[in-house]
């Protein structure tokens, strides 16, 4: 599965299931970690 499909994935099952009370941890939260994790490949494994 790709990078794309996995975040997807990942973003439907927190909007579903994730811990709504924690804002330190929502989904933006989310969504800047998938960000760096982009970045972080795109150094690491061109």
């Amino acid at each position: 599965m790709s990078w794309i499909g996995w975040q997807q994935r990942f973003e439907t099952w927190f909007k579903v299931c994730g811990q709504k009370e924690d804002y330190a941890h929502d989904i933006d939260h989310l969504r800047r970690v998938w960000q760096t994790v982009r970045r972080i490949m795109q150094i690491y494994l061109p």
